[in-house]
């Protein structure tokens, strides 16, 4: 058993509140919680927000900050001669949008009568101060838009993640 490292805290002093949030130093990383995907799964309705993953994370105090950092491995397929892909992407909190990616699009060159493939991360973060200390739940969304053919995520073992950290504020 190693011994506990001068200015550390163990969480049984946080669940217990022998420590306060002006106690640790703002920007201390709290806690870290991640949700993994590894379910390939095709898209194929467009224009209607898809959930890829979400994460729960109950704040130790109502003065934190959640550091929401979210990847989505996808595949795009477009039909022969069309070489355009774009799509949106979006944090949810508790059923409320709190940060859209926009409008993402992306271009493959076009050779008349070929399919036209792209693998990309879609990356979204964002800081939230939720003020409280009830369990909060985040969801990565995306939105195919444009696309004739096909979005599919976690394409040939692909995963994507969204993690939680809960920061000192």
């Amino acid at each position: 058993m190693s011994a506990v490292q001068p200015g550390s805290v163990q969480s049984g002093d946080l669940a217990a509140g022998a420590i306060g949030s002006s106690d640790l130093p703002a920007g201390s990383v709290i806690q870290v919680v991640q949700g993994v995907n590894t379910t390939q799964t095709d898209i194929t309705t467009q224009s209607v927000y898809t959930s890829i993953m979400s994460a729960s994370i109950t704040p130790f105090f109502d003065s934190s900050k959640i550091l929401v950092l979210c990847n989505i491995n996808m595949y795009m397929q477009n039909g022969p001669g069309e070489g355009s892909y774009r799509y949106r992407h979006r944090i949810i909190r508790n059923s409320l949008e709190i940060m859209n990616g926009g409008l993402n699009y992306m271009y493959a060159g076009v050779t008349s009568g070929n399919f036209h493939e792209l693998t990309v991360p879609g990356v979204l973060n964002f800081l939230d101060s939720p003020s409280t200390t009830s369990s909060t739940s985040y969801e990565f969304e995306v939105y195919p838009q444009d696309i004739s053919g096909i979005l599919r995520v976690n394409f040939s073992g692909g995963a994507s993640t969204i993690t939680l950290m809960e920061i000192a504020g």
